[in-house]
């Protein structure tokens, strides 16, 4: 992919090839090969993580959050019920208040401003700002501790 003017709008020109992507990778998984979700490779979980937190395609992001908590994988150091859980909370903020819009607008992309894990717990406290659109320049920050 060629970027764009930063690396986060770079995605909003690749719908069909993330769409692409992602409906081989759901086929992968719903295919039941004797997978039983880990490898010290990553294949599925950096690609599904692209599409549910750098992109912000409403459904095909839904889409992939669903296949990362429907189908629990480790891969190497990558949690996917992890990475599904936080890209969740952080899909829940950014539509707040949403239309009918396809994408989440990139000046109200939200980022992760601090992840505290507690690997004993299986825990993980989150923060980000939430951006609005009026005021433009308001924002609010939030948290919340998700479980995995």
């Amino acid at each position: 992919m060629t970027p764009m003017l930063s690396p986060q709008e770079s995605y909003y020109g690749q719908t069909a090839r993330l769409t692409e992507l992602t409906n081989l990778l759901k086929s992968l998984l719903e295919s039941g090969h004797n997978d039983n979700g880990f490898s010290v490779e990553i294949n599925f979980l950096i690609p599904l993580s692209v599409v549910s937190y750098l992109f912000r395609h409403r459904a095909l992001r839904q889409e992939a959050i669903r296949l990362l908590l429907s189908y629990p994988r480790r891969e190497g150091l990558w949690d996917g019920v992890l990475i599904g859980k936080y890209s969740q909370w952080v899909a829940e903020i950014e539509e707040e208040g949403l239309g009918d819009e396809e994408y989440v607008p990139h000046d109200l992309a939200t980022w992760l401003v601090a992840a505290d894990h507690d690997p004993i717990e299986r825990t993980v406290r989150l923060a980000a700002f939430q951006k609005f659109r009026d005021p433009l320049e308001k924002t609010v920050r939030r948290e919340a501790v998700i479980g995995w």
